[in-house]
């Protein structure tokens, strides 16, 4: 009887440090996305995210503004507004880019032009891509600026 009590409390224990550590881990991944919102809000650079498992394209406030589309853009690619600003070869340069980077060089650069109206605009853009922990990480996207 006094064992199974001990482990009951044992358990009880644990289940509360869990939640704790996970209340903990929440409001750290809050801090995290309040601090992105606020610096991206008052960026006057284009910054986006690309998430690979959702095919979902974000951009600050500014950089939407900048570029005539809405701050979250789902499949890029072949979406009828992107492919208004950015021809299709460019598309797939950056693409190619991307796909180059590896686990251990995530970084890559390129030079990106718009089509804002009548003017051509050209950017140069630096990303890193976002790989899962596991040892033969997925790319699970990029962000850039």
């Amino acid at each position: 009887m006094k064992t199974n009590r001990r482990v009951q409390e044992k358990l009880n224990s644990s289940e509360l440090f869990s939640v704790k550590k996970n209340m903990k881990f929440m409001d750290v991944l809050s801090f995290e996305q309040q601090r992105f919102n606020f610096l991206s809000e008052i960026s006057t650079d284009i910054l986006f995210s690309y998430n690979s498992e959702t095919s979902a394209l974000l951009l600050n406030a500014h950089g939407a503004k900048q570029l005539g589309l809405e701050t979250g853009v789902q499949s890029p690619a072949p979406n009828p507004k992107i492919r208004e600003i950015v021809d299709p070869e460019t598309i797939l340069s950056v693409q190619e880019k991307i796909r180059e980077a590896q686990p251990d060089k995530p970084s890559v650069q390129f030079d990106i032009s718009f089509c804002i109206g009548r003017e051509k605009i050209t950017y140069h853009s630096i990303c890193k891509t976002i790989w899962s922990s596991e040892i033969n990480g997925e790319r699970l996207g990029v962000v850039g600026v």
